[in-house]
């Protein structure tokens, strides 16, 4: 026997919805038009609810009860999925029906012999990605990072048996991956100027500007001491900002232009995230992008004299796995200068680089916060 919470005859509409996937496939399976009873839209096509059990019980599989006590820790499940994916239509929820049609539409496939409670709108729920303790993404990377730090010479294997359940093959390059086509231009900078035998003060240019020789490559954290890989950004002002120049203080910039088609791993735009009504897996790819954006923040991080070069091998180590996948470089935002992107290509000879110019820093800008 079904429980149901209302009578069947219980109809949504487009205009009760934001997500545009649900939008789409209300209109797709509507079995007649009206007002909706749920939004009161009028000449809507109209769903039962019933329809709409099986994709939101897969969201719905996304998220836990909250444990307590205290269950304050959970939040309401109809605050939680419309925070996370914005489900319901802003009409449907200032008008208080978006826990209603909530609860309609799951109880309308609910089992009173399942032993189960039905789900109520105000049930405190956790996301499921939220609460893991292990075996996560994120724990992989941490264990990673501990056994590299502990033996940095270790060789690591693209799909060894040190990384085989770390998603650097086809689940990364298959999703971030972006294509750049020759003669896409990004930029570099350095520090200071080159004063000619008249007193001339000249930018860095051609090699001086370009990657450093291997007896000049600092690590970083994109790259180990020695190996040379070309540091640049997408936009002017954020390769000048990298360099951290101070007020007064000249700087060369060029710009530099993709020779060739370019595979860009992108790090700093958003990911495609998953269809929650639809994927299984919704779960996973949570937890994965949440991964790629830890990485991406650990590569923008700026540089410190008083860092300790060995915590940059696992992010070396990873970048140099990355590499042999077959990508060209790394695009990731750039801490320096807020809302910009960088890019680190692991070849310099893909790009060429074109004249310089000789800029003066004008003004900079602080923020901090406490340490202690």
């Amino acid at each position: 026997m079904m429980a149901k919470h209302r009578s069947e005859g219980d109809y949504a509409c487009p205009a009760c919805f934001e997500y545009g996937w649900l939008k789409d496939y209300v209109k797709e399976n509507s079995t007649k038009e009206g007002t909706c009873p749920s939004c009161r839209s009028r000449r809507q096509p109209l769903i039962p609810v019933a329809a709409l059990y099986d994709p939101f019980h897969n969201l719905i599989s996304s998220y836990k009860p909250a444990e307590g006590p205290p269950l304050e820790h959970g939040t309401p499940i109809v605050d939680l999925i419309q925070d996370d994916w914005e489900v319901f239509s802003e009409r449907l929820v200032e008008r208080g029906g978006a826990g209603a049609l909530l609860e309609t539409i799951l109880h309308s496939g609910w089992d009173d012999d399942s032993g189960e409670p039905p789900l109520g709108a105000s049930d405190p729920y956790v996301a499921r990605h939220r609460t893991w303790s292990h075996d996560t993404l994120a724990d992989i990377w941490e264990e990673f990072a501990e056994r590299v730090k502990e033996d940095p010479t270790r060789e690591m294997e693209f799909r060894g048996p040190d990384f085989d359940q770390f998603p650097v093959g086809e689940d990364l390059l298959g999703r971030r991956t972006a294509s750049e086509p020759a003669g896409t231009v990004y930029y570099r900078a350095r520090p200071g100027f080159v004063k000619t035998e008249e007193g001339r003060l000249e930018p860095h240019s051609g090699a001086g500007i370009g990657a450093p020789p291997p007896e000049r490559a600092k690590a970083g954290r994109a790259n180990p001491e020695g190996k040379v890989v070309m540091y640049c950004a997408d936009q002017e002002t954020t390769a000048v900002a990298e360099i951290r120049p101070a007020r007064g203080e000249y700087v060369s910039v060029a710009e530099v232009r993709a020779n060739r088609e370019l595979n860009i791993l992108d790090l700093a735009t958003e990911p495609e995230w998953p269809n929650p009504f639809t994927d299984e897996t919704v779960n996973y790819w949570v937890e994965f992008a949440a991964l790629l954006a830890a990485f991406a923040d650990e590569l923008g991080r700026p540089l410190r004299y008083r860092d300790d070069p060995v915590d940059y091998i696992p992010s070396q180590k990873l970048t140099d796995l990355i590499e042999r996948a077959g990508v060209d470089g790394i695009r990731y935002p750039s801490a320096m200068s807020p809302g910009g992107t960088n890019v680190v290509l692991f070849d310099p000879k893909v790009v060429d680089i074109r004249p310089s110019r000789l800029v003066e820093v004008t003004e900079t800008k602080v923020s901090y916060t406490d340490v202690y």
